[in-house]
């Protein structure tokens, strides 16, 4: 039986954006306003005039950004106007041209991890929603930031065009399991490539600040 760790979407493992890290105080008091000198703090869930009714500027949509990143709002269809600047219209040109140069950072917490199980001796499968045709782009861009080794990497072939991502990933699951895999770890950054058959005994939702895939 041959057992793995399945990453099911590069952009998991390669990041699309820089994300500053969140800097937390040692110790937060609810019944105090937030310190404002604290750059990039967690914001927790409040009324939009903030503790003490002291009013601070963003604060709902951190909010709204949190809620929305922990699926506590689902299926939302509008944004606030506050949040304006949080979303874009995708341009898929403009990501395709990007994934083509190949020069996307590793995330240091996926390759930490990437590494710790190479040395449990577990087998590394790729997973990607991207086209086949951009595997030379994405194997290049894997090595460059430390990714050296892996069981396999799955492009989506053109038989899967029109198919969804649940559809898509469910049947190279299914493959995997024929060939004689185990998957015990399944971990991505859209929902919906952790559902449908043969998820794994474990799945893994990482945050993406980018896009949806339905």
């Amino acid at each position: 039986m041959k057992i793995f760790q399945l990453f099911s979407y590069i952009s998991t493992l390669l990041a699309t954006s820089q994300v500053p890290d969140l800097l937390i105080p040692n110790q937060i008091h609810l019944h105090q306003p937030l310190d404002l000198h604290i750059p990039n703090q967690i914001h927790f869930l409040q009324p939009l005039s903030g503790t003490h009714l002291h009013n601070i500027s963003g604060l709902s949509c951190s909010n709204w950004q949190l809620a929305v990143e922990t699926n506590n709002i689902i299926g939302w269809e509008t944004v606030p106007e506050e949040c304006a600047n949080y979303t874009t219209s995708y341009n898929s040109t403009e990501f395709n041209e990007w994934a083509e140069e190949g020069k996307a950072p590793a995330l240091p917490e996926s390759l930490e991890l990437y590494k710790k199980l190479l040395s449990l001796g577990i087998k590394i499968v790729f997973l990607t929603g991207r086209s086949e045709d951009r595997r030379n782009a994405t194997t290049t861009n894997l090595n460059n930031v430390g990714y050296h080794t892996w069981e396999k990497l799955i492009l989506k072939d053109s038989s899967y065009s029109g198919k969804t991502a649940v559809a898509y990933k469910s049947s190279e699951r299914k493959k995997l399991k024929e060939g004689g895999y185990r998957i015990i770890g399944n971990m991505d950054d859209q929902g919906s490539n952790l559902i449908g058959i043969n998820t794994g005994n474990r799945t893994f939702k990482l945050p993406d600040l980018m896009y949806y895939i339905s």
